[in-house]
Formats: structure tokens, C-alpha cells, sequence
């Protein structure tokens, strides 16, 4: 078995491809080597789009250093390859270079471009990448092979049984692509695969690897309009949810896409948007001696980039009911006051925003929780639309604001802030009526607070000695 290695081709079809008919009484006579070597040159296009490693338009076009491979159906001959003579840069090329005189001009060919191809008696395989290398407007090498018959007077026809997948990855510009793998549920999409030259069009089957990878070099910046990253795959029909697509950032972050019913057409390129879209809600593991049940608090995000507030407050265990309104804490406090609690004055006295060791939702919650900052209190009533709720209106059997998402893709969050009123001396005072949340940011010797009535909202400051609700919202410090 001779193997041969050329870059990858795809070309458009050449009108008036010519094939020897013979007498079906008539037996092709088998070529025989005769060791004199003559000149050739072969004509080579092929079906929709072939070879290159060059996009001009969206079409795919020979290269200057393309190569096509020919040898005769009956065998009998090595493989010859031959180089191109003219048409770089367009889908129809000749090629040229010297043959055993054994070959006729009419003799029946297979021919063949690009891809690491291994041929033995009229059987064909190609080794597919399961790495292939970011080219920016071009093709990873050795990934884009085409296959066809023909003889060297009429030109040889080529068909490429793979296509082009060109994902269009949408992100922050100050983000830059590493790798891209892509994976499917139920087809090899790389390996080795057999091919049959003589089906129309020419088909592969097999395979060996569902998994395709897309390394960058170098680190490819994102753009919020999209970069375009081609990866070369069978051509098929990909069920809904069959393919994912991994994207690795240079930071080793990566995120995770699935697509939809996609068609990848041989010799042609297929394009899919793909685009990192943060979850707007989750959840978040909380200290266990919290007594949060199953140790886990859902958070909702609210606007693009904004804080992820917890469901319910500290102090609570669910979002309906009185037990929503959670703990009264003084400013810093992680001691929690309320009816029936010796009250404790043990506020933060510190002069900067409270941080993990000094931060109420970080301490009872957990490095993954912290207090807002007044900033982002005041941004909830810019991003939101806001809405008192009585507490036969609000779902959670107690009065209190909802605040819902405005801005597209947050439409459908909205977090639930109960009017737990405050606590001073031991005594909760209008619950029920106000709502009062400390916020870590500092005012001299006081602290800001969001604070609510059904008619109106501030973000206002006073002494850090108050019981208040906390709102915790995930983040790191």
C-alpha cells in the first residue's frame, strides 16, 4: 500500500467532463508499464466547491502548491502525483508531470487531492485529522481531501465527501479563542474512513472519532460581530442536539454549545452562529451550617453584567412566608437579631467596604457570597421595572418589591425583596410595610441601605447599629 499526502481541495464542476465508454462486449485491455516516461497534463475541477487552502468569497480554490494524484482504475501502475500548472487561485486547475507511456490518454483514472490518502487495488482510505490547526481564512492542512475518476484527454471530475463547518464565534474583544472542540452524539466525524470513488456522489463511510478539535497556534481575538473558525467535517444531515461545540479561551475558561439540526453539504460551507451567553440563573452552594436546605441557594441575574442576588435573605431557609424575611444583622454583624434574641450591638466599626472577613453573607455563606454594594442597589431600580406586591399579590404570602429584568435576554428574571422591616433593641419594627437591606458600602461612620415603602425607594445611609435584612448575591472576592 503506497501512501500519499497532499493539502486539502475542493473545486467547482467542469462542464463537458469526459469518461471512455467501451462496448459492454469489449474488454478494457489492462495497461502495462513499459518503464518510457512521458509528459502529461490533466485538466481537474469538481462538484459545488473542492480544494484549497484559500477562501476568496466563500469559494474554495486551488493553491499554488496543490497536487493531483492519478492512477489507472485497472491498476497495474503506481500512483503519480502531479504538480499544478495553472489555475491557482480559481476552482478549475491543470496539472502536470510524467507518466509511464503505459498510460493512454484514454485510460480510465482514478484522481485525487489533498488529505492523507492510502491506496492499494482499487481501494481507497483517508485518515482524517482528529487535530486540525486554525488558518485563519483557509483550511487546516491535510483536512479537506476530494476523489473522483476521469481519464488524462477529458480531465478528471472530483467530489469531496467532507464540508466545511464555519463556526461564527461571537465574544468580548477582550477575549481570545485557544481551541475549539467539536463532538457528536452519533457519527465519526474524523479518523480513517474508506471511500467509494465510484459512487456518485463519492461517498466514505466508518470513521473512528467523534471528536474533532480546532487548535489555535496563536490565540485568536474574538470580535462582537464574530470570527470565523472552519473546521472540516462529513458531509451529513446532524440531528438536533447531536453536535457540541466547546470553545477554550486563552484564560482556560471555555463554554459549551449545542447546535441544532445542522446539514453540512459536501465541497460547500456551512455557517452557525455561536456565541457565549452567560446563565442569567443558577445556584450556589452555601456554607452547611447555614441551615439553608440541601446546603444551596438559587440566584437570579437581572441586567448584563449585573450582581446575581440570592433567591431569599440570609437568615432564611425559603423565599415564602414570614421565615423569608430571614435574620436582622448590624452592619458587619454576623449575629443575628431579631423578635425573641438578646439583641447584640457588634457592628463593623472599619472605614473601608466590607470585605470576606467582615462581609454578613460571606461569613455565614460562604467565599462564594457577599453583601451588594449601594452602587448596585441603585442600579436595580435602573435596570428593573419595580412592582410592590401585597402579600396576597406577591406569591410568597408576605408584602414586599419585585424586581424583573428589562433589557432583552432578562425579561424572564425577577428577584423577590419581602419588606422585613428592621430591628432595633430586640424589637422588629414595620415589617410588612419597609423594606431596609444593608448594603458593604461605607458612609463615615454609617453605611448605605436600600430602603422601600410601596410608594418610593432610596438608597440611603445611617448608623451601622440597626438589625437590617441582608440579600447575599454569588461572587467571589
Amino acid at each position: 500500500m503506497k501512501k500519499f499526502t497532499y493539502l486539502a481541495v475542493t473545486l467547482l464542476v467542469m462542464a463537458g467532463a469526459v469518461s471512455c465508454k467501451k462496448n459492454a462486449d469489449v474488454k478494457e485491455p489492462t495497461p502495462q508499464p513499459t518503464g518510457v516516461m512521458r509528459h502529461v497534463t490533466v485538466s481537474a475541477a469538481g462538484q459545488g466547491t473542492a480544494k484549497t487552502s484559500v477562501i476568496s468569497g466563500g469559494t474554495l480554490i486551488w493553491s499554488n502548491d496543490d497536487h493531483l494524484s492519478i492512477v489507472p482504475t485497472a491498476g497495474g501502475f503506481d500512483a503519480v502525483a502531479l504538480d499544478i500548472k495553472d489555475g491557482a487561485g480559481t476552482s478549475s486547475g491543470t496539472f502536470e508531470g510524467d507518466i509511464d507511456s503505459g498510460i493512454k490518454d484514454d485510460t480510465q483514472l482514478y484522481g485525487w487531492a489533498g488529505g492523507n490518502w492510502a491506496y492499494d487495488s482499487g481501494a481507497f482510505t483517508v485518515n482524517m485529522p482528529t487535530t486540525q490547526t486554525y488558518a485563519g481564512d483557509g483550511l487546516a492542512e491535510n483536512a479537506y481531501p476530494s476523489i473522483g475518476t476521469g481519464t488524462i484527454s477529458g480531465g478528471i471530475t472530483l467530489s469531496n465527501p467532507f464540508g466545511v463547518l464555519c463556526l461564527i464565534v461571537k465574544g468580548e474583544t477582550t477575549d481570545a479563542v485557544k481551541s475549539i472542540t467539536l463532538t457528536s452524539a452519533a457519527k465519526n466525524l474524523a479518523g480513517e474512513f474508506t471511500v467509494n470513488p465510484s459512487s456518485t456522489p463519492v461517498t466514505v463511510t466508518e470513521g473512528s472519532s467523534k471528536t474533532i478539535t480546532l487548535n489555535c497556534t496563536t490565540a485568536v481575538a474574538l470580535a462582537t460581530d464574530g470570527v470565523n473558525f472552519r473546521i472540516v467535517i462529513p458531509a451529513a444531515s446532524y440531528a438536533d442536539k447531536d453536535l457540541t461545540v466547546k470553545v477554550t479561551k486563552s484564560d482556560d475558561t471555555s463554554f459549551n454549545v449545542t447546535l441544532g439540526a445542522t446539514t453540512v453539504t459536501a465541497s460547500n460551507v456551512t455557517k452557525v452562529e455561536v456565541e457565549d451567553v452567560p446563565a442569567t440563573t443558577g445556584e450556589a452552594e452555601v456554607k452547611a451550617e447555614a441551615g439553608v436546605p440541601g446546603n444551596k441557594v438559587k440566584w437570579v441575574q437581572l441586567w448584563k453584567d449585573g450582581p446575581k442576588f440570592a433567591e431569599f435573605n440570609v437568615g432564611a431557609t425559603t423565599a415564602t412566608g414570614e421565615s423569608s424575611y430571614g435574620g436582622y444583622y448590624t452592619w458587619g454583624s454576623s449575629y443575628k437579631n431579631g423578635n425573641n434574641i438578646t439583641w447584640k450591638d457588634d457592628h463593623n466599626t472599619g472605614s473601608g467596604s466590607l470585605t470576606g472577613d467582615t462581609d454578613t453573607a460571606t461569613k455565614l455563606w460562604g467565599s462564594n457570597w457577599r453583601m451588594p454594594s449601594d452602587a448596585e442597589f441603585k442600579a436595580l431600580w435602573e435596570n428593573c421595572t419595580v412592582a410592590w406586591k401585597s402579600a396576597s399579590e406577591s406569591g410568597h404570602g408576605v408584602a414586599g418589591r419585585v424586581y424583573t429584568g428589562k433589557t432583552e435576554g432578562y425579561t424572564g428574571n425577577s428577584v423577590f425583596f419581602p419588606a422585613a422591616g428592621y430591628c432595633h433593641n430586640g424589637k422588629v419594627n414595620n415589617a410588612g410595610s419597609n423594606g431596609v437591606y444593608w448594603s458593604s458600602t461605607p458612609n463615615g461612620s454609617n453605611a448605605f441601605f436600600l430602603h422601600f415603602l410601596s410608594s418610593n425607594q432610596s438608597v440611603d445611609y445611617h448608623g451601622r447599629y440597626y438589625g437590617q435584612s441582608v440579600r447575599a448575591v454569588f461572587s467571589t472576592y
